[in-house]
Parts: C-alpha cells; sequence; structure tokens
C-alpha cells in the first residue's frame, strides 16, 4: 500500500501526533526514538537496529547507565538552578517542566528508578536541602558556584567592616565622653572655704570693715597680720590713710575714715577689732578679705553650674539656641548618618505583632493582631493571626504596628537602629512618639527619644 502525500489528512496528523510529547514508557532511549502506542514500541524492540545497539550496551551496560545518569542530573540541576534559583519549590513541578523537552534524557535510563529516589539522593549528597511533606517532597538548591561564594565572602568582609567601624566609632565617643566628664570636674572645682586659722597667738589680725565705693566689688575689704614692731612714717607720726584698691585695679586710693574717740572701738587686750587700723600705731596693707573672696568664689561657681544647667535643658525658653559642643556634633553626625542608611520603605520584621487594618479581608480579620513568621520581597509577610491561627499572606501596606505597655520589649522596624531589641521607657500620646532604651549591640543601653509609633513594634 503506498504512504499518504505530505499534505494528505493521515500525513498532517501523523506529523501533530509526533511534534507533542508522547508517552515516556514508549520511548527507547538506547536508540533515541519516541513510539506513539504499544504496538509501536514492540515492533520497534523486534527490530533489527535494536537488537544492534542492545548488544553494544550489553557489553558494558554500566558506562552507558553512568552517561545517561550524568546527562540527566546536569540537565535536571540546571533548570533547577537558571529557573527556579534558591527558592524552595516542589520536586515533582522541577521534574514536569523538565520532560517538556522531547529530546530530554529519560530517568528510566538513569540509575534512579523514581523521582523520590532522585530527591534522596540530592539530600544525601548535599546538592540541595530536601524535605517531605503530605503535599509532597520539596527541594532547595545550594548553591556552592565560585561567584557565588566570593560575593557571599565580600558581603560577610564588608558587613565586618561596617561593625569594626560602628565598634571603633562608638569607642572614640565613649573615649571623648571620658575626657568631657574629667575636663567638666576640673571645671566645677573650686575653692572651699575654711576656718581662720592663727599660727601665732601672739599676733593680732585686723579686719578692715569700712565701706567700699561705687566702683567697688563685693571683696573690697581687707586683712592685716600686724607684727610686734610697729612702723610710723618719715614725720614720726602714724600714717593715717591706707589704700583699699584691689590688686590690679586702677582705681585711686582711698584715704581711711578719722580715729575714733578712745572711748570707742579700743582693741585693749589685743582681741577687739578696730575700725581704724591706725588706732593701733601700726601701718595695714591692701590684703583682700579671705571669707569674703571665698564666699564670692562660691557664688560664682554656682552661678556657672546653674547657667550650665540650664544650657543643657536646652536654654529655648530665653529665645536662645545652645551652641553644641564638638562631642555633640560628632555624635549628630553618626546618628544622621545610621539614620541615612537604615531608613528605608519596607519595616517588616519577623517576630513583631502587627494589626490588621484593611476591611477588605473581613471582620474576621480587621483590626485583629498576629505575628510575622515570614518576610517575602521584603513587602508582603505571612502573618499568623493570634486568635483564629490561621496564616494569611498581605502586604505591609494593610498592616500597622503595635506598641505594647510600658517595660515590655519590641523591636525597631525603621531608621537608625533598625533590626535592634529595645525595652518601651515612655510614651506621648500627644505627640505620636515613644522612648525606648536600646537592649542588644554596641549601642545598648542608650535612650532614644521621639521615636515615632510606626518606627517599632512589639515583640512576640
Amino acid at each position: 500500500m503506498p504512504k499518504h502525500g505530505w499534505l494528505t489528512p493521515k500525513a498532517i496528523a501523523n506529523r501533530i501526533k509526533a511534534k507533542g510529547l508522547q508517552k515516556l514508557r514508549w520511548y527507547c532511549q538506547m536508540c533515541q526514538k519516541q513510539c506513539r502506542d504499544e504496538n509501536g514500541f514492540k515492533c520497534h524492540t523486534m527490530s533489527e537496529s535494536h537488537q544492534r545497539q542492545l548488544l553494544l550496551v550489553a557489553e558494558s551496560p554500566g558506562k552507558y547507565v553512568h552517561a545517561f545518569s550524568e546527562e540527566f542530573l546536569h540537565g535536571f540541576m540546571t533548570l533547577l538552578r537558571l529557573q527556579y534559583g534558591t527558592r524552595r519549590v516542589h520536586a515533582n513541578e522541577v521534574y514536569q517542566e523538565y520532560i517538556k523537552d522531547k529530546h530530554h534524557f529519560h530517568m528510566n535510563a538513569t540509575r534512579w528508578v523514581t523521582l523520590t529516589g532522585l530527591v534522596k539522593w540530592l539530600g544525601r549528597e548535599s546538592i540541595c536541602e530536601v524535605e517531605d511533606t503530605p503535599k509532597g517532597w520539596f527541594i532547595k538548591y545550594i548553591d556552592r558556584s565560585p561567584e557565588t561564594l566570593a560575593r557571599q565572602a565580600a558581603a560577610e568582609k564588608k558587613d565586618k567592616m561596617d561593625k569594626d567601624d560602628e565598634e571603633r566609632s562608638q569607642k572614640m565617643i565613649e573615649l571623648q565622653i571620658s575626657r568631657a566628664l574629667a575636663s567638666k570636674k576640673e571645671e566645677d572645682e573650686v575653692t572651699v572655704s575654711t576656718e581662720l586659722q592663727r599660727t601665732n597667738e601672739e599676733e593680732k589680725v585686723v579686719f578692715n570693715l569700712s565701706r567700699s565705693g561705687p566702683s567697688g566689688s563685693g571683696a573690697g575689704s581687707t586683712s592685716q597680720h600686724e607684727g610686734a614692731g610697729e612702723r610710723s612714717n618719715s614725720s614720726g607720726s602714724p600714717e593715717n590713710t591706707v589704700s583699699d584698691q584691689q590688686p590690679g585695679s586702677s582705681g585711686p586710693t582711698h584715704p581711711a575714715p578719722p580715729p575714733q574717740s578712745s572711748g570707742s572701738g579700743s582693741d585693749a587686750g589685743g582681741g577687739g577689732f578696730s575700725r581704724n587700723p591706725v588706732a593701733s600705731g601700726g601701718s595695714v596693707q591692701p590684703l583682700h578679705n579671705a571669707l569674703r573672696l571665698a564666699a564670692g568664689k562660691t557664688t560664682t561657681a554656682r552661678k556657672k553650674e546653674a547657667s550650665r544647667e540650664d544650657d543643657v535643658r536646652g536654654g529655648a525658653s530665653n529665645g536662645r539656641k545652645r551652641k553644641l559642643t564638638a562631642l555633640e556634633e560628632i555624635r549628630m553626625m553618626e546618628e544622621q548618618r545610621k539614620e541615612k542608611m537604615n531608613r528605608r520603605d519596607n519595616w517588616l520584621a519577623e517576630g513583631v505583632v502587627v494589626k490588621v487594618v484593611h476591611r477588605k479581608l473581613g471582620e474576621r480579620y480587621y483590626r485583629k493582631k498576629g505575628v510575622v513568621e515570614e518576610v517575602k520581597d521584603l513587602f508582603t509577610g505571612i502573618v499568623r493571626m493570634a486568635d483564629s491561627g490561621d496564616r494569611i499572606r498581605i502586604d505591609q501596606a494593610h498592616l500597622e504596628t503595635v506598641i505594647p505597655a510600658i517595660g515590655k520589649p519590641v523591636m525597631v522596624v525603621n531608621g537608625a537602629y533598625r533590626g535592634l531589641r529595645a525595652v518601651l521607657e515612655s510614651l506621648d500620646a500627644d505627640n505620636f512618639c515613644v522612648s525606648v532604651r536600646i537592649d542588644q549591640g554596641p549601642a545598648r543601653g542608650r535612650l532614644l527619644e521621639r521615636v515615632p509609633y510606626e518606627d517599632i513594634s512589639k515583640l512576640a
């Protein structure tokens, strides 16, 4: 019977059948021939060409099986690596994608009888991470290519360098803080007033209690230790003027008041006080009153301390802006650098408690809380609801953070300290912000104030 022509319906039907994927059990891997039905496969196995190929394979079957296995594994792993990457995927899904190629190497010609055997072998050889679930076997490719290993090593080195730089900056800031505290202690040291001590009992102590002029300051009085020998002026009469001028001042000297009568202010016995030192017959030297000078220094130190406390509180009440110190400028620059580096659009993190704020999910989930179990594609999370236990996939735009009670642990989900655990210290409901204390990393113990609600969330 002659063959059908090229354009006859029978020939077109045969070409259509041959074009598509046929039954795998009717494929001969040795001859690389696909049969359309069982009768055709039987006729092929009885053909002379198949018998000759069978004799060649029988001489060294292990070599052929090994070659077929290598080709099949190479094609299967190439598809898994290029199309699925390092994602967790069902093994049968990868196999169905692989056998879509008509000229692929069939598994019945390899060392693995079933797909389960292949998956178990991949797990034993540490080529993939395998997991047996009620839905079947899942595999995940482990990428050990030199480019990937080099990229991972570079990323780890960069993270280590960033961590070292951060620790070095933290140590430098702590050193500058200790130096600033030491210098502050030195500035705060003031002269402490002590009791007046007399080394010689025979020596007289005279205080000048005269009233100072308008230009005089609070420490205008003078004291004199007068010895036994008294001096007089060149005319033989005692001096009747004393100098109240302070050291370093350019004002004129003031004459002493006239001597009083013998009935008032006498220093008989050497133990009294005299308003006019000339009455004792001796000359006086312009010395500072130690008591009043110490009191003046103490008052000045207290004023400086009060002014410093006002500056620390931020003297905004007087409308003036306090100038930052070098240490505060360095810390501010470091905070700005961290804020710029860690401030991102996505904030979802595993282990935080969130609240659903999307009405279209229904009343069953609306305004209900859950825990983020997994983050996918940065902006999508797998959330397990707290009341029902359901696992839902939801975008972060339909979620909001949860603020716990004071003293409870939270996680900073955005900003300079992103990813660090902290403890809630206080809550400012009027300004929609909180204060937290970092509880992790080199910045542990640092207090962060005025942190917005959306930058922290409760930890599960």
